[in-house]
């Protein structure tokens, strides 16, 4: 679901196969079959399409030809903040901004389409919370453990009387072997 054709990208995104050919030439990762992946493409154009990730709502000339995140929310703590990088005109290249947006839909549809795989799977019983497995191994073990300890109570009264060693030994192996067939058909609950 997460890794589809450059023709279905430029789809998903409305731009053209060739825009999808030039991010690709630009670094966008793509698979060694030269598929994209979504999330993979998609956390590449964040962090290389849109260097302002919505961090401002206003676009406002800093004199120099680009722009001051600061500036545009009157404020100095996001002076630090990548500068997105604006057109001849000083203004923010919308064609950007929407690829972005556009990305970051397709994002979350994939996103969503895997929270609702996830809940599939849980409601059929094929995903089991992390929880609930440790409680039945911890109960399991437990039940293991509480059988090995009582072999020895049980099988103390039979062993008392025998003087022979390979008896003895025969009576523990038939005791433990006892105990591991109850052990492997003991169920969880």
């Amino acid at each position: 679901m997460g890794i589809v054709s450059k023709a279905e990208f430029a789809r998903q995104l409305h731009v053209s196969r060739a825009r999808v050919s030039q991010m690709s030439g630009q670094g966008m990762p793509l698979t060694p079959g030269g598929r994209v992946n979504m999330k993979d493409a998609i956390a590449w154009m964040e962090a290389h399409v849109d260097m302002g990730h919505g961090r401002f709502s206003a676009t406002i000339p800093d004199g120099q030809g680009s722009f001051s995140p600061a500036v545009a929310l009157g404020s100095t703590a996001a002076s630090t903040a990548p500068v997105p990088a604006a057109g001849r005109d000083g203004l923010l290249d919308p064609r950007r901004i929407l690829l972005t947006a556009r990305a970051k839909a397709a994002l979350l549809a994939v996103r969503k389409a895997e929270r609702q795989e996830r809940q599939e799977r849980r409601e059929s019983g094929e995903l089991v919370e992390a929880a609930e497995i440790i409680e039945a191994v911890q109960e399991i073990v437990i039940n293991a453990r509480n059988k090995l300890l009582s072999l020895s109570f049980r099988l103390a009264p039979r062993l008392a009387y025998e003087t022979d060693t390979r008896r003895c030994q025969q009576i523990v192996e038939d005791g433990v072997l006892e105990s591991l067939q109850q052990l492997s058909e003991y169920k969880p609950v």
